[in-house]
C-alpha cells in the first residue's frame, strides 16, 4: 500500500476512534498538532497544542503511535492533511520558488511541507477551523469556489472581508493553485475576480484532465479561462495537464506545450486555442504535422471556403410535429428527400421517399431557391467532410447541410473532389478534433484554392470518370482486384489536390499514414 493510501486509512481509523470515544476533536486537528510537535521536536503540552486538550491528544496518540512512524510524519504537510481522506489528489512535490505568496483554491491539491515552509500559504476556506499552529506563513482565506466574490483592480479589499488586516488584496499573490479534475469549473465572474488577486507577473497553475484541451465538453470552462487569462505553458504529465496562466496581456502571443515523456517542447500562437468553434485543440500534435497544417493554410493565401461558398442547413422540424414522408409522390408539392446518414462521398444521392415542405411543420426552412439549386450536400452529423453533388432538387432536414458556389467560376465537380480529398480530411480532423457536427463556422475556415478553369476541368473530368463506374465501391476496399481501377482513380483525384498545395512525397506520406491509422 502506497503512503497516500496508508495515510487515508489512518485518517479514517482516527475518525472512527474519536467518534466511538466521544472525543471533542477531529482527525484533522489531531494530525495538524502531531505534525507541529514533530517539527518543533517537543512533547505535547497545553502551551503547544491548539484546538485539542492534552488529555485527548495523549489518548489518541497512544492508540495510533505505531501507525505514525517517521515515514508518515515526513510525508505529512498541512495541505496533505487538509485533503484527507481523499486518496486521489494532485500532489506537487517540487516547485522552484521561495518566499512566494500562494493561494490554494482547491482542497484536492497538496504540496510538500518544505514548499509550505519556504513560502506564504493561504488556503481557500476549508470546511473546518484551521488551528493556529503555523501562523507565520499559513492562513485561511474567506474565498469559496461556490460563493460569488467582488473585487476590482482598484479595490483595496474584498467587500466581504471585514478584517482590514486581511492578506487578500488585489495584486497580492504570486501563484494560485486550482484544479478542475475533482472540482467543478469556476464561473466566469469568479475567474475575473480571482485574476485581480494575482500580481501582474503572477501565475495561476490549473490542473486538468489530459483530454481537457481536445474535448468539446470543456468549451465553457475554456471560454471563461481565455477571457481572463493568457495561456503561457501547457505541461503534459502522465495523469493530468498543468496549465500556466497569466493575467490577460495582449503582448503574450505564444504559449509552450511541454511533453515531459518525450522531452519535447513546441510553441504555438494564442489563437490556436480558439481556432475552432468548440475550442478543441490537440496538444499532442507533432511538429511536422502542425507545420503541414500551416503550409496548407499559407498556400491558400488566406482564402477560405467562406469566400467562395454559401452554407445552409436543412429544415428544422417544429416541436413534436413530424414532417410528412411518403414512399409515393402524392402530388407536385412533395419533393425528393434524403437523410444525412444516406449521403456518401461521390455517390449520387438516391431519394427513396418524398417530403411535403409545409412551413407550418418547420421552425426554420432554407429558401426554396437554395433547395432547388444544383448544390453540394453534406452529411452534417459527421466528424469529417462527406460531400456529394445534387442536381435533382432534393430536400433535407437539419441532419444535412449544403453549400452553393457564390460564383459560376467554381464547378461543383471540382468542389466535390476538393472537399472529399484526403488532404482536406487530414486538415479538418486535426483542426476540428472531436467535432461531431460539420459546423458552418468550421466549414468557413477550411482553406480553399479556386483554381483556374483548366485545372478545374481536369479534376472535374477525373471525378466524372470515377463516378461513372460502380457506385457501390467503398474507398476502404483495398486489395480487391475488381476495385483496383476505382482506387487508382480516387488516388489520382487526391494527387491533383496534393499538387494544388505543392506537397512533397514526405508530406503526402504523412497525410496518408495519419488517415490510415485513423481509419483503422
Amino acid at each position: 500500500m502506497d503512503i497516500r493510501k496508508r495515510t487515508c486509512k489512518l485518517f479514517k481509523d482516527l475518525e472512527s476512534f474519536i467518534t466511538e470515544n466521544n472525543l471533542k476533536t477531529d482527525a484533522t486537528v489531531f494530525l495538524l498538532n502531531r505534525l507541529h510537535l514533530f517539527e518543533i521536536d517537543k512533547r505535547s503540552s497545553s502551551k503547544e497544542l491548539k484546538e485539542i486538550s492534552k488529555k485527548e491528544f495523549g489518548e489518541i496518540n497512544k492508540k495510533f503511535r505505531d501507525r505514525l512512524p517517521i515515514e508518515i510524519l515526513n510525508y505529512l504537510s498541512v495541505s496533505r492533511i487538509i485533503t484527507l481522506p481523499e486518496e486521489e489528489i494532485i500532489e506537487k512535490e517540487r516547485i522552484d520558488i521561495k518566499e512566494k505568496k500562494i493561494l490554494f483554491l482547491s482542497d484536492r491539491i497538496a504540496v510538500s511541507r518544505n514548499i509550505e515552509k519556504e513560502n506564504f500559504i493561504c488556503f481557500s476556506n476549508p470546511s473546518f477551523k484551521l488551528p493556529n499552529l503555523f501562523s507565520e506563513n499559513i492562513s485561511v482565506s474567506p474565498v469559496k469556489r461556490n460563493q460569488n466574490i467582488e473585487v476590482s483592480s482598484q479595490a483595496t479589499l474584498f467587500e466581504l472581508i471585514n478584517n482590514t488586516q486581511s492578506m487578500l488584496r488585489p495584486d497580492y499573490f504570486d501563484i494560485i493553485f486550482d484544479e478542475i479534475i475533482y472540482s467543478e469549473p469556476l464561473s466566469q465572474k469568479f475567474i475575473q475576480n480571482i485574476m485581480h488577486l494575482l500580481k501582474k507577473n503572477g501565475k495561476k497553475l490549473l490542473f486538468t484532465k489530459r483530454n481537457f484541451y481536445i474535448s468539446s465538453a470543456s468549451k465553457v470552462a475554456k471560454t471563461n479561462i481565455y477571457e481572463s487569462f493568457n495561456v503561457t505553458k501547457i505541461n503534459e504529465k502522465e495523469n493530468h495537464i498543468i496549465t500556466e496562466l497569466t493575467r490577460k496581456n495582449n503582448e503574450i502571443e505564444k504559449f509552450a506545450v511541454i511533453r515531459e515523456n518525450i522531452h519535447e517542447e513546441m510553441l504555438f500562437d494564442q489563437t490556436e486555442l480558439t481556432f475552432n468553434n468548440l475550442l478543441t485543440f490537440d496538444i499532442s500534435i507533432e511538429q511536422d504535422t502542425f507545420d503541414l497544417i500551416k503550409k496548407i493554410e499559407n498556400t491558400s493565401k488566406g482564402k477560405t471556403a467562406s469566400d467562395y461558398f454559401k452554407f445552409f442547413i436543412g429544415m428544422f422540424p417544429s416541436g413534436k410535429n413530424k414532417p410528412e414522408l411518403m414512399s409515393l409522390r402524392l402530388n407536385s408539392k412533395f419533393k425528393h428527400f434524403i437523410r444525412g446518414r444516406d449521403i456518401e462521398a461521390f455517390q449520387k444521392p438516391e431519394s427513396k421517399t418524398w417530403i411535403l415542405p409545409d412551413p407550418s411543420k418547420f421552425s426554420q426552412m432554407p429558401k426554396t431557391e437554395n433547395m432547388e439549386k444544383d448544390k453540394l450536400l453534406i452529411r452534417y452529423l459527421s466528424s469529417k467532410p462527406v460531400f456529394t453533388i445534387d442536381k435533382t432538387q432534393i430536400y433535407f432536414l437539419n441532419d444535412t447541410a449544403a453549400v452553393i458556389p457564390k460564383t459560376s467560376e467554381i464547378s461543383l465537380e471540382y468542389a466535390e473532389a476538393y472537399f472529399n480529398s484526403s488532404l482536406i480530411e487530414f486538415y479538418y480532423t486535426l483542426r476540428f478534433p472531436q467535432n461531431n457536427k460539420f459546423l458552418k463556422k468550421n466549414f468557413q475556415k477550411i482553406p480553399f484554392i479556386a483554381s483556374g478553369s483548366t485545372i478545374q476541368n481536369i479534376i472535374s473530368e477525373a471525378v466524372g470518370k470515377f463516378k461513372s463506374e460502380d457506385q457501390s465501391m467503398s474507398i476502404f476496399d483495398y486489395g480487391k482486384p475488381e476495385k483496383d481501377d476505382k482506387m487508382a482513380q480516387r488516388n489520382r483525384i487526391n494527387k491533383f489536390i496534393y499538387q494544388l498545395f505543392s506537397l512533397n512525397q514526405q508530406e503526402i506520406a504523412l497525410i496518408e499514414n495519419y488517415l490510415s491509422q485513423k481509419r483503422s
